[in-house]
């Protein structure tokens, strides 16, 4: 199985979706949280664009992410935003 996204892919991933975020995503992913409450799972939640929106909004989520250079974004970016995330690394094909 491939290890994900590298260092140079990574950052060329976030350059592209914050050029292209309109909040879309999150407010549809919100809305599914407000009819489901409890805690919730991200599969592939990459450097936490999506995630950590939400938690700021208060809603009880977790980030599951094959690839270790993702998540090392995703632990800078929670740092600068003052967010203490729970971060998984794995695979979702066999993450327990």
């Amino acid at each position: 199985m491939s290890q994900g996204y590298r260092s140079l892919e990574a950052l060329l991933h976030d350059a592209f979706w914050e050029a292209e975020d309109d909040g879309s995503e999150v407010r549809l992913m919100d809305s599914f949280l407000a009819e489901r409450p409890g805690p919730a799972l991200e599969i592939g939640a990459g450097s936490g664009r999506l995630m950590f929106p939400l938690l700021e909004a208060g809603r009880e989520i977790e980030g599951l992410e094959l690839s270790p250079d993702m998540l090392r974004l995703a632990r800078d970016r929670a740092e600068r935003q003052g967010l203490s995330p729970a971060l998984h690394q794995g695979d979702m094909t066999d993450w327990k």
